[in-house]
């Protein structure tokens, strides 16, 4: 008989530092607290308190949702952070040599990869493999907007998705 596999965390609890209420928050019950760097505007303090902050009542894990992966503040991230937070989220991916890249700066730690372009869906299953993978991410909003024919979307107010509908879904073989 083959040992149950560790549970897999059920509620991430995705915070912003600074804000008011992300300290209240970081309380509540969920498996995973995620501290959002890219929305901390330059809050290192807040940051750090969070991601320091643990209840001995309530072993949640601390992730870190950092900047895109290729983008500048992606490697400001790594460098503020140091080793604080127990896995990282990391958007843009869309290729494994980011995964590899990262993971050499963070030995050991778990990765979740954020599918949110046409082109990284087309690279899942090569990302997937990546040992320091823990999961997928997959954030729909991105995402969306390149698999429509160029709607226009309420968020970002322009032409939707980097090629046609047609290109993006030639891409995927559907």
């Amino acid at each position: 008989m083959r040992p149950s596999p560790e549970p897999s965390p059920a509620t991430y609890l995705m915070l912003t530092p600074g804000s008011p209420e992300s300290y209240a928050l970081a309380g509540q019950p969920a498996d995973v607290v995620v501290v959002d760097l890219q929305r901390a505007e330059q809050r290192l303090g807040a940051v750090i308190a969070l991601l320091s902050s643990r209840q001995p009542d309530r072993p949640q894990e601390r992730w870190v949702r950092l900047h895109p992966a290729n983008s500048p503040e992606c490697d400001a991230d790594l460098d503020a952070i140091a080793d604080l937070g127990d896995g990282l989220i990391i958007p843009g991916v869309e290729n494994v040599e980011t995964l590899h890249r990262i993971a050499r700066r963070r030995p050991g730690t778990p990765l979740i990869p954020v599918i949110d372009s046409v082109r990284a869906l087309t690279l899942a299953p090569s990302l997937a493999r990546h040992p320091s993978m823990a999961r997928l991410g997959l954030t729909t909003v991105a995402l969306s907007t390149e698999l429509t024919d160029g709607m226009l979307t309420a968020r970002s107010g322009d032409r939707a998705g980097r090629g046609s509908r047609e290109e993006n879904l030639k891409s995927l073989h559907v």
